[in-house]
């Protein structure tokens, strides 16, 4: 939880090695605003490419420290 009460929900996505980012919208009906991605490695190539490179970051959201 952020210092004004903000609450994040990080979302593990495996097959593409990446985090989302998701704020919880509070109200009669709590719902999830998207707020940010990540992902490790290059963004400027076909992922392919990037693959064989070895360049695509972490293989696993569990590799992330």
């Amino acid at each position: 939880m952020l210092g004004n009460n903000t609450r994040l929900v990080f979302v593990g996505i495996g097959r593409s090695s990446a985090i989302a980012v998701f704020r919880i919208v509070e109200g009669v009906e709590p719902a999830l605003s998207f707020e940010s991605m990540y992902r490790a490695g290059g963004t400027d190539q076909p992922f392919s490419t990037l693959l064989e490179n070895k360049n695509i970051g972490n293989l696993d959201p569990e590799d992330l420290r």
